[in-house]
């Protein structure tokens, strides 16, 4: 195997397990991402717009959306929509 082949297997190896991991980031009582593991068992912390909205992306880019159901889609928009500000159409986290 080429010195780039050996790179790229390498690299790929560094994901394994990533999709569980991703999977278990997904609180679907609010429809949001959480932004680590840790997050999910500390009171102080709960699922965040950023990472939701990455979480989206990763989906968006490996082709995983098509894999929710409509529920599942419309939990994600319901938690985006509970954190905007209806008089100004900003999105806020509660927590920093």
């Amino acid at each position: 195997m080429h010195s780039l082949e050996r790179l790229l297997v390498d690299g790929d190896e560094l994901f394994n397990g990533f999709f569980e991991w991703f999977a278990g980031q997904y609180d679907p009582g609010s429809g949001g991402f959480y932004y680590a593991r840790s997050s999910r068992t500390a009171e102080e912390f709960t699922p965040d717009i950023e990472s939701t909205a990455q979480a989206m992306n990763i989906m968006e880019r490996c082709g995983l959306q098509h894999s929710w159901t409509d529920s599942d889609k419309q939990q994600v928009i319901s938690f985006f929509q509970s954190k905007q500000d209806p008089r100004w159409g900003f999105f806020y986290d509660d927590h920093p």
